[in-house]
Parts: structure tokens; sequence; C-alpha cells
């Protein structure tokens, strides 16, 4: 049994809480001071570094691209909050990992303005950072997107497993995916992402599983982030989404790029696995026009594809 949950402000959240979202399992957390961080934007959890890649127009749309990484540690992560009047679009998350290697378990939308990214070392110790990218947008004319206009619908499996998963759908034919997320809860040496992406159109898929330890489970979350299509029609933007896959490889990688025009908001990555299995360790945006996804074997050698997914928007 899944439970599903629809956060469309203006119905379930209230006029207080922009684009809040909600655990199934725990109550929604008080709104915290909205006080203006100075000009622009903060980075929280542990951020070492912050700072804003690009920042572009697509209609009357204005898109920035924003980085944060986290201090080093054996289970890095890191969070960043938009400024008040941003909404994020989509997001993604890089593991700066060497050695042994560090693996993703969550990378996903906190809220409107909050995105979080969350790697782990894995049966051998091992210190990195973890990066994040998301893509925030508000109106040109420097307007907040509507709340009526954006939604985020997460969905969390109910029963925990070694090989977690579970797909959200967009609310109605009325709205458009933009991006989305996952996040797994986990026990014992914990379980791993191997995929957060576009399962077709309409949902976004979450997938994890234990790595050669059997009896370690966790619930997973998948979070989907979407635009009403009367919006976009109004600021004068379209949908463009390549998916692209990998060569064979024990560590296989590839870049999908946008047509030429087109402007990143989102994107996801699924490993192809068989076997011992391959681990997430990058889906993010590369710049403005791209996006990335990285897999690994860990600790035993398995061979595996991954698959990029870039979400754009371009002018109408």
């Amino acid at each position: 049994m899944n439970m599903i949950r629809v956060f469309i402000v203006a119905l379930s959240c209230g006029a207080v809480l922009s684009g809040c979202v909600m655990s199934a399992d725990e109550p929604a957390d008080e709104p915290a001071d909205e006080q203006a961080p100075s000009e622009g934007e903060i980075a929280t959890a542990e951020a070492a570094l912050t700072g804003r890649l690009a920042e572009y127009d697509i209609g009357d749309l204005t898109v920035r691209l924003i980085e944060a990484t986290s201090v080093k540690s054996i289970a890095p992560s890191v969070s960043y909050t938009a400024p008040l009047g941003w909404k994020i679009l989509g997001g993604g998350a890089t593991v700066n990992w060497s050695g042994y290697g560090n693996l993703l378990y969550a990378s996903y939308p906190a809220s409107n303005r909050t995105w979080i990214a969350s790697a782990k070392s894995h049966t051998r110790v091992d210190e990195t950072t973890v990066t994040l990218r998301v893509a925030i947008a508000q109106l040109s004319d420097g307007s907040p997107i509507p709340d009526s206009d954006h939604v985020i619908v997460s969905s969390r499996t109910t029963d925990p497993s070694a090989t977690p998963g579970i797909s959200v759908a967009r609310p109605s034919s009325a709205w458009m995916m933009t991006g989305g997320g996952a996040r797994v809860d986990w026990r014992g040496y914990g379980v791993l992402l191997t995929g957060s992406y576009p399962d077709g159109a309409t949902r976004w898929r979450a997938t994890a599983k234990a790595h050669t330890e059997a009896d370690d489970s966790g619930r997973i979350t998948s979070y989907l982030i979407a635009l009403k299509n009367s919006f976009l029609e109004r600021v004068g933007a379209t949908a463009d989404v390549h998916i692209c896959e990998s060569e064979w490889a024990v560590t296989p990688s590839v870049t999908c790029f946008l047509d030429f025009g087109s402007r990143m908001i989102g994107g996801g990555a699924r490993a192809n696995w068989t076997g011992h299995g391959q681990l997430l360790t990058t889906s993010n945006f590369v710049d403005q026009y791209s996006w990335r996804a990285k897999s690994k074997a860990h600790d035993v050698e398995a061979h595996g594809t991954v698959t990029a997914f870039a979400i754009g928007l371009a002018p109408r």
C-alpha cells in the first residue's frame, strides 16, 4: 500500500506556507521566520561553498542555477534554501568521491524553496563532499510564480524493502513535470539510490537497493515537481526533454544535451544494473544546457549502463 500526497499550496498548505511538503509519518514543521536572506542565496546543512552558476530567461520566466557543496564527511549532506519569491523547478546531486567512494541516498525538494542532497560511505569508511545544483525561478518582472501554478507531489513506500521503488504521478494532464527527486529512509549499512527519473511523461520514479547486505532495508519517497500548462503558455515556454544512455562499464557516465535554444530546469538518472548492481553517484546539472548521470560498482565488480534524463524549457 502506498501513501500519495499532493501538495497544492492553495488547497493543502494554506496561505502561510508557500508550497510546503509534508511527510506522511511526521507532522508538518512550523514555518520558519520568513525573513528575506541577504541578496540572494544561502546554503544550510553544513554547506562549505555556495554560488550562482547561471541566470537566464525563458520567455517571461527567469531561472537561476545555484550550486552548494557540503563539508567533507563520511556521510556528507547539504541543503540550499532559495530567497523568498523564488520556487524550485528541479535539482540534482554529485558525490565528489575518490578511493572506495560515497553513494547517494537522497536528492529531493524538502519544500518549494529547499533542496537537500545526502550521500554516505558504504561498508568502507571514506570521506568526501556532496554538491547539489538546483534551478529556481520567478517571473521576469520579479514577481513569484503563483502558488496555484506550482506543485510538489510525493509518494512513499509503506513497508521496508531491500529494493524499494515507487512512482508518483502528476496531479492531472493540466500539469507538466519539471523535475523530481528521491529520498531513502534506511537502516543497517544502508539502502542506496539506483534511480530518480521521469517514468514517462506523467510520473517520477525513485528506486534503491541494499548492496551485498540482504538484511538491510528501507523505505523510499518519490517527489515530482510540476508547473501548470496554462502557466507555461502565459509565460511563453514549452518543454524539451532528452534521454541518453551510457556505454556498458564499471563506472558508467553520460551527459545529455538539450536542443539549441533550450535551457535546463531539471533532470534525473537511472542505473541499469544486473548482478550485484550499480549505484548512483551523480544525477545533476552540468550547466544550463545539459545533465549528467553517473553510477558505479562498489566493493564487487559489476558492469552496467546509466541513463540521463534532461528536462528543459524553450521559448515558444
